[in-house]
């Protein structure tokens, strides 16, 4: 179960999404107070079957979104691909008619421009084009290695797509290029194919045909408009779970870090007689009726008809050392364990540095600016002690 809140938390993050969890246990919320009480086996029961229910959802809805941001990709780079051929086709159609426009005014009047050697010079002539697409940092490999495969009897031309909406999973921009290959012949054509295959680029078929082309390009502006509307659909419903879970995902972490916590402490018990298990602590004096009234409840919460059984023992062992603090004396407290813990009823100098470590301070930086900058800086820390003390820092956390 810890696993699955980290997944859902690692989703949250990567969505954006307002936590509740900052994944080291500690609260980003302002309700940093509050916990849950500790869960009985059965509300754990439930517990895990929810949250594996949530897991197999998110998964399912990744999934989803994966595919249809793949195939929404796929679609854009067909659109882009059938315009720049198209426009290329129309560039080399009007190329191809002045050239046969000079050519016919060149030519003597005997031989006309419908004879058989013109037409099977022009059918041998018959160019055919391979486009896809392809990363922008793989042109130049796709280009070095054309030429030196096909002896250079290719034509490439390249053309950048500027394209916002053509994103990956996570909504990076995707930075490719339309690549148009000319040759002559089927040879050269698996050759290439076979090329911008192994530098993982894209082909996609295009017809020759101006009247096929259009139908085509019509079809896939429908099929861009249903795949947005699809995705758009999609991240909705991501974002509605993802928000559900981050309201909850914090008591979630902290009811299973309680009932691990439970059963780490029932690993360090030994068995008595039966089911009963005995553990030896050491408890302030001050607290032993808390602990007394939290056995209490804990045997009350479960529904056990066996109370438990607390006894105080005497021990020759010297107890270890416990300095109660508060918000305030807990910054003190750690400057001073620093340096090393007082042993078991020795004198605790902590109050005497809550006096002198600051007058000491004051002395060093005896300049008023300096002073005046530093009670500006202690005010503002005090009046944003609540936001402040969500951040997980140790410095904030020592202020």
């Amino acid at each position: 179960m810890e696993r699955q809140i980290r997944f859902i938390n690692s989703e949250l993050k990567n969505s954006k999404i307002g936590q509740l969890w900052n994944g080291s246990g500690s609260s980003v919320n302002s309700n940093a107070g509050y916990a849950p009480k500790a869960p009985l086996p059965s509300e754990m029961a439930k517990l895990e079957e929810e949250l594996q229910t949530i897991e197999g959802e998110i998964r399912e809805v990744n999934k989803n979104y994966e595919a249809l941001k793949t195939n929404f990709s796929a679609v854009k780079e067909v659109s882009h691909v059938l315009k720049k051929s198209e426009a290329f086709m129309v560039d080399t159609m009007y190329q191809s008619q002045d050239l046969s426009l000079s050519f016919g005014n060149n030519q003597n009047s005997s031989s006309a421009i419908g004879s058989p050697e013109t037409n099977n010079l022009s059918s041998s002539a018959k160019l055919n084009f391979t486009a896809g697409t392809i990363a922008r940092n793989r042109v130049n490999i796709l280009e070095k290695i054309l030429w030196r495969a096909c002896h250079g009897k290719v034509l490439l031309r390249t053309y950048d797509i500027n394209d916002d909406s053509l994103t990956d999973i996570n909504n990076e921009p995707l930075e490719k290029s339309v690549f148009i290959v000319v040759y002559q012949g089927q040879t050269l054509q698996s050759k290439v194919k076979k090329i911008a295959e192994g530098i993982r680029a894209t082909v996609y078929p295009i017809p020759e045909e101006p009247s096929e082309r259009r139908n085509i390009e019509l079809k896939i502006r429908s099929q861009i408009e249903d795949a947005q509307a699809v995705i758009s659909q999609t991240e909705q419903h991501r974002t509605k779970l993802l928000t559900a879970c981050s309201r909850q995902v914090k008591d979630w972490y902290q009811k299973i870090m309680k009932a691990k916590s439970i059963y780490h402490i029932h690993n360090m018990l030994t068995t008595g007689n039966g089911s009963t298990l005995i553990g030896e602590a050491w408890c302030p004096t001050t607290e032993l009726e808390n602990v007394k009234n939290a056995l209490r409840i804990g045997t009350e919460s479960s529904g056990s008809a066996i109370p438990n059984i607390m006894e105080v023992m005497r021990s020759k062992r010297v107890p270890p050392t416990y300095h109660r603090t508060n918000k305030f004396t807990a910054g003190f407290q750690g400057l001073i364990d620093a340096y090393g813990i007082c042993t078991y009823q020795e004198v605790n100098p902590t109050p005497f540095t809550i006096i002198s470590f600051p007058f000491l301070f004051g002395v060093m930086f005896g300049d008023i600016g300096h002073g005046i900058i530093m009670t500006a800086m202690a005010l503002y820390l005090v009046l944003k002690e609540r936001q402040l003390q969500n951040i997980d820092s140790d410095i904030f956390k020592m202020i």
